[in-house]
């Protein structure tokens, strides 16, 4: 059943239509738990915002508007680099924020170890259009100063630590964006290599 701001079928054109594709490390279930804790409370606080429903993850890298058979070919040469890529620690400690023009993001901050850059460059390396250079696990995006302002005496001084050792990275994908807009899926995933 289509949305109802769909008029007619948009299937046979989404098939056609280049996507986006977003390559995440997903954290383990006691991170993911606690972060959706963490935006929960957030929405008791603030009410409805647009990264509520999001599950946590920490983005790696965002392509934007692609042709599918373009990124097949990108994505055997990704599995093949990201294989020989270590699993390494990641450790979240407290909480930090963006500001976006008028508009801001707090987010669970990653420490940026030795073991994070060194990986980060081999990301940097292996996958296009560059990565992300603060790794984060969103809670609140784009709010409003006001309701940036309620929410950052809750979080600001908040004790969060937790750490975890991914082993692999996950590909979400959707009709592209600039056109659609519906929820990422999984499209695979890319094992790192597993040490010790």
């Amino acid at each position: 059943m289509l949305p109802a701001q769909y008029l007619f079928d948009i299937e046979p054109y989404t098939k056609i239509n280049k996507r986006d594709y977003l390559l995440i490390i997903p954290p383990d279930r006691d991170v993911v738990s606690k972060i959706m804790y963490f935006k929960l409370k957030a929405w008791e606080m603030i009410g409805a915002y647009p990264s509520l429903h999001s599950t946590a993850h920490i983005t790696i890298n965002h392509d934007y508007n692609i042709y599918a058979s373009v990124f097949e070919e990108k994505l055997t040469y990704y599995r093949r680099k990201v294989s020989f890529i270590n699993t390494f620690e990641v450790k979240i400690s407290g909480f930090d924020k963006f500001q976006h023009g008028d508009t801001y993001t707090i987010y669970a901050k990653v420490e940026v170890s030795a073991a994070i850059k060194e990986t980060l460059s081999k990301f940097n390396k292996t996958f296009s259009k560059g990565v992300v250079k603060t790794p984060h696990i969103t809670i609140a995006k784009t709010i409003t100063k006001e309701k940036f302002e309620i929410l950052w005496k809750y979080f600001e001084h908040l004790n969060f630590e937790y750490s975890f050792y991914p082993d692999k990275i996950r590909v979400l994908e959707t009709p592209t964006r600039r056109f659609f807009n519906q929820p990422m899926k999984m499209k695979t995933e890319l094992k790192l290599k597993q040490v010790g």
